[in-house]
């Protein structure tokens, strides 16, 4: 007979360990430049989490192509994720993340 108490504790116990977020306050990274996001997760993870970014612009212009992120510093209770843009002018992106732990 299944269990579905069990099965809902451990589904619980799994979301515990994700988190995700969306970075809309980061402002202009200049021309050939970089910018850092701090993010601090909402609770605590019981062990460092694997994260990863991505880039959002509804921008068409051929010079967000330019645009990178890279993840670092990350701890149980946050993580920095910088912005480099190789382009000729300032952009203004979104930044995605998502954190998970085992």
């Amino acid at each position: 007979m299944l269990n579905i108490k069990k099965m809902l504790t451990q589904i619980a116990n799994q979301l515990i360990n994700i988190e995700c977020g969306r970075v809309t306050t980061l402002g202009e990274v200049s021309s050939n430049s970089t910018k850092d996001a701090t993010i601090t997760f909402s609770n605590t993870f019981s062990e460092v989490p694997k994260v990863v970014a991505c880039i959002e612009s509804s921008s068409t212009a051929y010079g967000m192509g330019r645009l990178t992120c890279a993840v670092h510093s990350v701890t149980t209770t946050g993580c920095k994720i910088r912005v480099f843009n190789a382009d000729t002018s300032g952009r203004s992106p979104y930044i995605h993340w998502i954190a998970i732990a085992k």
